[in-house]
């Protein structure tokens, strides 16, 4: 029940972008929005026959599934029928950092500005400020805000803790019934959407699987960052020895607590996940350092986005009248582990 109402929350979606569209259409049923109700006015975009643009890009923290992602969206931006400047950020996990960022991409003249937020009610203020100043803003996180035209949404926050969770469940809980495993979990920022949402991802999983050999011993918010997961992994090697399984949020915190592991002779012995599935966890599979991960595939989430935001630009976006256009769900997560990881190489 848990899982089936975050599905149908608008607000769980990992990845959201706002800016401006100019024509409203209605999703099907399986984008989770009715398409029976009245759509909204779209604005009527005022720059349509600008031929060059700039183009902010905020993120809240760069590790290896981001900087791919940030690439792709870049990349995709720079080769577009139009000339458009791209500056990119990083707040290093820091709200303070992430709103001097936007203000500073404003002062650059950026006529859009995409924000993967930290902490979605402290950028607030940032968003409003940048938006009265003329700038289309674009987030990927749920924001206490009306200063947005259209989200751009791809799949739910839960999606890679549900992969993960269900890899697991499959491979160890059901064909191991008589063990019972002992987790730990390596969350990223359970104050922002994506960090909670992959949490929940696999603690509702695990919950609905009717399994109940797993006992969750310990979790603690990491943010993300690979030194942090390490000095909570070593403490966690001698606090709780008797943990055997570990999902983490990403793969740079998947690697902090393979470097804990394997310090203290643990590796192959403890079931380790993460989430990414580029250069840092695929080369902790390689070295037999972690068990699976979810790999995020930023082709397609990264050129979604770019894309939608070069038809921003132009004036050509298409929104729904929950001001909501989509990306296709179906093509954004493959789970790899010892089956397929050789398959790719970045």
């Amino acid at each position: 029940m848990k899982k089936t109402i975050a599905m149908l929350l608008a607000v769980a979606m990992m990845f959201g972008l706002v800016a401006c569209g100019n024509k409203p259409v209605e999703p099907t049923d399986a984008q989770g929005s009715n398409p029976t109700a009245p759509a909204v006015e779209p604005n009527t975009p005022d720059d349509t026959q600008k031929t060059s643009y700039k183009v902010g890009i905020s993120m809240f923290v760069m590790d290896a599934g981001m900087t791919a992602l940030t690439g792709l969206m870049q990349d995709t931006l720079e080769n577009a029928d139009v000339d458009i400047e791209v500056f990119t950020t990083s707040a290093d996990s820091s709200t303070d950092k992430q709103n001097s960022d936007i203000e500073d991409l404003v002062t650059k003249g950026c006529d859009l500005i995409w924000v993967q937020g930290f902490d979605k009610d402290a950028i607030v203020g940032a968003l409003e400020s940048a938006t009265a100043a003329g700038v289309k803003v674009a987030i990927s996180t749920a924001a206490e805000t009306d200063s947005f035209t259209y989200r751009y949404a791809n799949s739910t926050d839960e999606q890679t803790g549900e992969m993960q969770a269900e890899w697991f469940i499959e491979k160890y809980l059901k064909a191991n019934p008589d063990k019972t495993y002992k987790i730990a979990m390596c969350n990223g920022t359970m104050s922002t959407p994506g960090g909670a949402g992959r949490r929940n991802g696999v603690v509702w999983t695990l919950e609905e699987s009717g399994c109940t050999n797993y006992e969750i011993v310990t979790e603690q918010d990491n943010n993300y960052i690979t030194e942090t997961a390490q000095a909570w992994a070593e403490g966690l090697m001698t606090s709780h020895p008797e943990v055997d399984v570990i999902f983490c949020g990403n793969d740079d915190m998947a690697m902090g607590v393979a470097n804990a592991i394997d310090a203290v002779g643990r590796t192959g012995e403890i079931v380790l996940m993460g989430t990414d599935g580029h250069d840092v966890g695929l080369s902790l599979m390689r070295e037999g350092k972690m068990s699976a991960t979810v790999r995020m595939n930023v082709e397609e989430i990264g050129k979604g986005m770019a894309n939608s935001m070069i038809e921003c630009l132009k004036g050509t976006l298409e929104v729904n009248e929950n001001k909501m256009t989509y990306g296709d769900a179906s093509k954004l997560y493959t789970l790899l582990d010892e089956t397929n990881y050789q398959n790719y190489n970045d």
